[in-house]
């Protein structure tokens, strides 16, 4: 991104607003439960995940689209599991999670 210019990245939308904004993703979709169970496996929770499908669920499918961001050569080179479980391990190092 410290290579990119304003001018290069900016659009005007339907309304008028100028975005500059610039997705990142992998354009790999998983589920709320699949997600949820990847964490559970990754902090290493023993108990069991409860979903309470009586309730709305949100907009069914929410996949990031980062067209943008690879037409300018960006590609993800970490893997979803790897990530969290990197950012876990981070978050255990630091000062942020109390030492038991």
């Amino acid at each position: 991104m410290e290579n990119v210019d304003y001018k290069d990245i900016a659009f005007e939308d339907a309304s008028g607003t100028v975005q500059a904004h610039i997705n990142i993703g992998s354009a790999k979709e998983i589920s709320i439960r699949k997600l949820a169970e990847m964490v559970r496996d990754i902090v290493g929770f023993k108990k069991r995940l409860v979903f309470d499908v009586s309730k709305p669920d949100g907009t069914p499918r929410k996949l990031m689209d980062s067209t943008r961001l690879q037409k300018l050569g960006w590609k993800p080179k970490t893997e979803l599991r790897k990530g969290i479980d990197l950012a876990y391990k981070d978050f255990l190092a630091s000062t942020l999670c109390p030492q038991t």
